[in-house]
């Protein structure tokens, strides 16, 4: 059956759609602009901007029917891509791989919904802050007796090895709490240890979670933001021409009220 929030998802996926597609055709198809950037330049040869990414739900995901990637990151970087008139080439790796692979050159940008913190910035150029969030305790609703860091105490906690919630708890760990560190490839291997009672929490992005819980009605979002975080698109260091151009191109899509829409489409259904 077709809902009415898959209704509204579907027009304003039109409305984006046509908007990127009049840009291209504008100048014809595809739509390069000339930059006075040896990089830039470079890439518009390739034909092709290589994007590494991590599955994280609403940002990326698979489309259940078609297979492809889809999701508030996805749509964000075609415009990026667009930008520069040309392609995008997905590399999907674990998460942890994503920034070695930025540093080795193989991949010119990470988007995954990555939180801009100092430790990245030290090793990689990191845009400004497209989406605002933050890290969590997510718990089964049954459970009544976490719901701030000092409950962690003891208990058995997931987290995605390399991600910002893994170096809290590890944090936490270093200041005495005695919770147990349990990590994983990937936030989604830990939901499924957390629905099936062999974690007691996990600590994970607060949207993540809250669109996560919405059809899985037996975890919850337990705590108040811990850490609060601004997403970000990564480049290997000094790859500014590419990054000033990521972040003009973010400027224009929250300016021009694109940010806004790709956040009603993914995130406030």
């Amino acid at each position: 059956m077709i809902t009415s929030s898959h209704r509204r998802r579907v027009l304003i996926s039109l409305v984006l759609l046509f908007s990127t597609t009049w840009s291209l055709a504008a100048c014809g198809s595809p739509a390069q602009k000339n930059f006075d950037s040896v990089r830039l330049t470079q890439i518009q040869q390739s034909k092709k901007l290589v994007v590494g990414t991590a599955l994280t739900a609403p940002f990326e995901s698979r489309d259940q029917q078609s297979g492809n990637l889809v999701g508030f990151d996805v749509d964000l970087a075609q415009r990026i891509a667009a930008e520069l008139g040309v392609t995008i080439e997905w590399k999907e790796l674990a998460f942890s791989e994503l920034l070695p692979a930025l540093e080795q050159g193989t991949l010119d940008m990470v988007i995954a919904a990555l939180y801009i913190t100092p430790q990245r910035q030290e090793l990689v150029g990191m845009s400004q802050a497209y989406v605002d969030t933050g890290l969590v305790i997510v718990t089964r609703t049954a459970t009544t007796d976490i719901r701030t860091v000092a409950d962690l105490n003891g208990k058995k906690v997931g987290v995605k090895k390399g991600a910002t919630g893994a170096r809290f708890a590890t944090k936490l760990k270093d200041k005495g709490n005695s919770l147990i560190i349990q990590e994983y490839t990937e936030t989604i291997d830990s939901v499924v240890e957390l629905e099936k009672g062999l974690l007691d929490a996990i600590l994970n992005d607060k949207i993540n979670s809250i669109q996560y819980a919405k059809t899985h009605p037996t975890i919850m979002v337990a705590s108040e933001v811990l850490d609060p975080a601004g997403l970000g698109i990564a480049v290997k260091k000094g790859d500014l021409d590419l990054l000033n151009l990521i972040n003009s191109v973010i400027d224009t899509a929250r300016s021009s009220g694109v940010l806004d829409q790709l956040y009603q489409q993914w995130i406030s259904q």
